[in-house]
C-alpha cells in the first residue's frame, strides 16, 4: 500500500525508510532530535496527500492487517484498486466473510500447533483462548498477572514462560512488561495482526469506522506497538539483549505506552490517538502526557535491566550470553552491564516522542517542542509505520 505506484516512480521521489531509521539512529546516538526531524525532512518529497486520504489508509491496513491482505491479493485483486476496500467493507460479489474464517483455520493448524515444538505447551486450545481474549477485550491498558493467569486457569511462570514465549516467538502476540520494575505486578499485550483481531470478531471495515466505538483506536494503538517491535528489531545488533523489547512506564499520574531502546538508550514513546503535540501541551489535565515528561526527568533508566542470558522469556545459550556480554561492552554501546554481568542498564533518554494520528499532525508532520527538559517529538502514526 505504501508503494502504490512503485512502478513507474523514479527512486529519488519514493520513500526511503532506510534513511529515516539512520536519521533515527544518530539522533539516539548523537543525542540530538534536530537529526532525527532533518532526516524527514530532507524526505519532504514525498509528501502525502490529505489528512482524510491517509485516516482511510490506516483503517484499511487496522482492518485487513498483513495475513488477510495476503489471502485477499491471492486472489487476484490488487490492494491498490477501489474493489480492495469494497472487500473488507463488505460490499462487493466476493465473499469477504470467508477469507477471516480460512484464515482463523490456518491459525490453529500451523502456528498455534508450531507452539508445541516451541515452547512445551500442551494444549494449543489454551493459547487460542488466550488470543480470542485479546482480540475480544481489546486490552490498550496494563493487567495485572493475577487477573490473566486467574481468567487463563494458569500460574504466572507457565504464562510467561510458555504462553507468552512461544507466542512472542511466532510473532502472533507479544508483551510488554513495566519498566523500571524488577518485581512488575501487570503487564500489557497486544495480537501482533489486526486481521487476526477482526478475524476473531468478524469485524470488517464498517466496524473500524463507525459502528464499534473504541475500534479503531484499540487496533491503531496494537499495531503502533507492532511496529515499534519491528523497529527495534531493525535498529539494533542481534547481540543486543534489548533488541525487540518493548516496555511501558507507570509515572505518578499517567502512562508511557512504548518505551523501546536503540543501541541501549530508551526511546519514551507516548500514544495519543487524536491529540497533537501542541494541544498536549497547552492542555492542563494530560496525566499521560506529565507521565512522559517526568520519565524524561527522572532516572528509571538506572535501575531498569534486561537480563542478557534470555530472549523473549525463553533462556538463550551460553555461547549467545556472551556474544551479549561483549556487544554491551563495545564503547558505542548506550546501556551498560551490571556489575554481575548478568543484565544490561539503560543509558539516559535523549528525547521522546508523541505518536498522534491527530489530523493538524498530519499536516504540521514532524515538530519538535523544547519547553521541557528535554525535546518531544511529534511523529505522525502514518510517518511511523513506514519506518519498519
Amino acid at each position: 500500500m505504501q508503494y502504490r505506484n512503485i512502478k513507474v516512480t523514479p527512486p529519488t521521489e519514493r520513500f526511503d525508510e532506510s534513511k529515516f531509521r539512520e536519521a533515527l539512529h544518530e539522533a539516539v546516538e548523537k543525542r540530538d532530535a534536530d537529526r532525527f526531524v532533518s532526516g524527514i525532512e530532507a524526505q519532504s518529497g514525498d509528501a502525502i496527500t490529505e489528512p482524510s486520504t491517509v485516516r482511510r489508509e490506516i483503517a484499511n491496513y487496522c482492518t485487513s492487517g498483513g495475513m488477510l491482505t495476503l489471502r485477499i491479493a491471492g486472489d487476484d485483486i490488487s490492494i491498490d484498486a477501489e474493489q480492495f476496500v469494497d472487500i473488507i467493507r463488505g460490499r462487493d460479489d466476493v465473499d469477504f466473510e470467508s477469507h477471516p474464517r480460512e484464515l482463523l483455520t490456518d491459525f490453529r493448524n500451523d502456528p498455534l500447533h508450531a507452539t508445541t515444538d516451541l515452547g512445551g505447551v500442551k494444549d494449543t486450545l489454551d493459547l487460542e483462548r488466550f488470543c480470542a481474549l485479546t482480540a475480544h477485550e481489546h486490552p490498550t491498558r496494563d493487567i495485572r498477572f493475577n487477573e490473566l493467569t486467574d481468567v487463563l486457569d494458569v500460574d504466572r511462570r507457565t504464562l510467561r514462560d510458555k504462553y507468552l514465549s512461544a507466542l512472542s516467538r511466532l510473532h502472533l502476540l507479544s508483551a510488554a512488561q513495566e519498566y523500571d520494575n524488577q518485581r512488575p505486578r501487570k503487564i500489557r499485550f497486544y495480537l501482533r495482526d489486526p486481521g487476526i483481531t477482526n478475524a476473531f470478531c468478524r469485524n470488517d471495515l464498517n466496524d473500524l469506522l463507525r459502528r464499534k466505538p473504541g475500534l479503531d483506536e484499540a487496533l491503531a494503538k496494537a499495531v503502533a506497538f507492532d511496529h515499534t517491535i519491528r523497529l527495534s528489531n531493525e535498529l539494533n545488533h542481534p547481540h543486543d539483549p534489548k533488541r525487540g523489547v518493548v516496555k511501558f512506564w507507570v509515572g505518578s499520574k499517567g502512562t508511557v505506552d512504548f518505551v523501546p531502546k536503540i543501541n541501549g538508550t530508551p526511546v519514551p514513546i507516548l500514544w495519543s490517538y487524536n491529540r497533537p503535540l501542541e494541544e498536549l501541551q497547552m492542555s492542563r489535565d494530560t496525566p499521560d502526557f506529565d507521565a512522559l515528561q517526568e520519565l524524561l526527568e527522572s532516572d528509571a533508566c538506572e535501575s531498569d535491566r534486561d537480563r542478557v542470558d534470555e530472549q523473549m522469556y525463553s533462556p538463550v545459550t551460553g555461547t549467545f550470553t556472551k556474544q551479549r556480554q561483549a556487544y554491551v561492552e563495545q564503547g558505542k554501546y548506550g546501556g551498560e552491564l551490571s556489575d554481575d554481568q548478568k543484565a544490561t542498564f539503560d543509558a539516559e533518554p535523549a528525547f521522546g516522542v508523541v505518536l498522534t494520528t491527530a489530523r493538524s499532525a498530519l499536516d504540521d508532520g514532524i515538530t519538535v517542542n523544547t519547553d521541557g527538559p528535554k525535546p518531544i517529538i511529534q511523529v505522525p502514526l502514518w510517518t511511523y509505520l513506514r519506518l519498519s
